[in-house]
């Protein structure tokens, strides 16, 4: 099935099979604990997400494994679909579920022949973990117009249809960012137009699309580095660092001044990271921390993290810069001792800070970060700091 549009506000499956969501479990003669998973089959549909959403209020779904099998369908449906699946965590793989004996709560055994195909591929992306057995088939093609995909060479496209086949295209490569999936996934399925048959993914392009990252199904996942665990480890709360300004987060007894970003290379995303500056050892140093997760399998480990405010620049020591255990992630964290003076010199107007990094393999990137909000927080900053030191003081007396 093509990836295919119908209207400015929804890519449309033909002739809707839809998506049915069921759980199983194996049997019937299972004796130790039994394995059970979430067959996905059909074709994906606008409506698909929601039938997924009211799937997920029956139980717990955290942590599930997925069974998908599906011609494709609706690309927003898709992109819907699949964030929901990453909320999750859920493990996606590719297989077809058999009812051993069906409505006897006989049991369901499950078999790696089957396929997904077009969008499926891009759900199947969204897993926390994902396994596509050998036996399994994932194919992919370009998005198309869906009342014009059978004969798509014969007909004309308005300037409308041509600006929605555009944006999706865009929205599809966000969400390939986004999920940690290699760009040669989307690249190879834009090269794929409606009167070929779809592309046949090999083994290497599974791994290398990030479509294929654990190698044994039912596997209990290891516990992963993420930026949160690492915002912990520097003393910080996640949830209160935003990309939309420097602002105040909690640090233990004493608080600290953060901000979230983007990290790009030449407008491509490749991750974020947090820069937080906390009090220091003495009244005129404060502590920045910067914490990384970079996707991709390509990316290699960081040697140097580097922070400039006007004219100084300080060298931040990488703690630690590792591939997250059955992930394409890298997870890096560094930090540094930085004179107070050149923290408040970002509150002088028109103020930035540089961060730079260099990898291994020579690569590098230079990001810019505004000022927006230092004026408000470092100040309140500077005062905890002070008081956490009155305090220390007060204590050796």
């Amino acid at each position: 099935m093509l990836a295919a549009i119908a209207a400015p506000s929804a890519w449309a499956a033909s002739p809707a099979k839809g998506m049915r969501f069921q759980w199983h479990q194996e049997g019937p003669d299972c004796t130790g604990p039994c394995r059970t998973w979430i067959s996905a089959s059909g074709d994906i549909t606008a409506d698909t997400p929601q039938e997924f959403e009211k799937f997920a209020e029956t139980r717990d779904l955290r942590g599930a494994t997925l069974v998908l099998e599906s011609g494709g369908g609706s690309v927003l449906g898709a992109l819907a679909l699949g964030r929901a699946i990453r909320r999750l965590d859920i493990t996606t793989t590719v297989g077809s579920t058999i009812e051993l004996r069906p409505g006897a709560n006989g049991g369901s055994a499950l078999t790696p022949h089957a396929s997904c195909r077009s969008m499926c591929a891009f759900v199947l992306l969204a897993g926390a973990r994902r396994h596509v057995p050998s036996e399994g088939r994932v194919a992919v093609h370009q998005i198309w117009i869906g009342s014009k995909r059978d004969d798509a060479t014969a007909v004309s496209y308005t300037a409308e249809e041509l600006m929605l086949v555009q944006r999706d295209i865009g929205l599809l490569a966000r969400y390939t960012v986004e999920m940690g999936g290699g760009m040669e996934l989307l690249e190879t399925a834009l090269k794929i137009p409606p009167w070929e048959p779809l592309r046949l993914l090999t083994r290497d392009e599974l791994r290398r699309a990030q479509l294929h990252t654990v190698d044994h199904l039912f596997e209990q996942p290891t516990p992963q580095p993420t930026t949160t665990s690492l915002l912990s480890e520097a003393g910080g709360r996640a949830a209160a660092i935003s990309e939309n300004g420097w602002a105040l987060a909690e640090k233990g007894a004493g608080r600290m001044m953060a901000r979230r970003h983007p990290l790009t290379v030449e407008g491509e995303q490749i991750g974020s990271f947090d820069v937080m500056v906390a009090c220091g050892d003495g009244a005129e140093r404060y502590l920045v921390s910067y914490s990384e997760k970079r996707f991709g399998g390509r990316q290699r480990p960081l040697k140097l993290v580097a922070v400039q405010i006007g004219s100084e620049q300080a060298i931040l020591r990488v703690v630690s810069s590792e591939r997250a255990a059955k992930s394409s992630e890298l997870v890096t964290l560094a930090r540094g001792q930085v004179p107070a003076r050149m923290i408040k010199a970002l509150t002088e107007s028109g103020r930035s800070v540089t961060v730079t990094t260099k990898a291994a393999d020579r690569s590098e990137t230079v990001i810019r970060l505004g000022n927006t909000g230092v004026g408000k927080s470092l100040p309140d900053l500077a005062a905890s700091c002070a008081r956490s030191a009155d305090q220390r003081s007060a204590a050796i007396r």
